[in-house]
């Protein structure tokens, strides 16, 4: 596994990765207090990319590209959505019991009795 040292070619070649097979692309962070390390790395069992820094401001973009994978991630097609709608109606309209066990109230405060001698 070859580190990538440009943000930018490590960037698009994640984006490109998870648009080529977002079901089997796998993302992981590690980060070496002790070294100040950041290593990020994405791969889909047959492309491995990488990339380690030690700039605070890698860290920001960083942040970044986390936000724009996480919105490739959470977005749909129609006919997902229309799936989802579908599960999410019941057939019926039962509703899940309400829990049984209660909670006790908050304690009241103050200093503990001594036993008498």
């Amino acid at each position: 596994m070859v580190y990538i040292e440009s943000w930018e070619q490590f960037q698009e070649a994640v984006e490109g990765l998870y648009e080529h097979s977002p079901v089997k692309t796998r993302y992981v962070t590690s980060y070496r207090h002790c070294d100040g390390v950041l290593v990020l790395k994405v791969t889909d069992d047959n492309l491995c990319l990488k990339f380690k820094t030690d700039q605070l401001a890698d860290l920001f973009k960083f942040d970044t590209l986390n936000r724009s994978l996480m919105n490739k991630m959470q977005n749909r097609s129609a006919a997902d959505l229309e799936a989802a709608q579908a599960q999410a109606q019941p057939s019926n309209t039962m509703h899940a019991p309400k829990p049984s066990h209660t909670t006790k109230g908050p304690s009241k405060g103050g200093k503990k009795k001594k036993g008498r001698r």
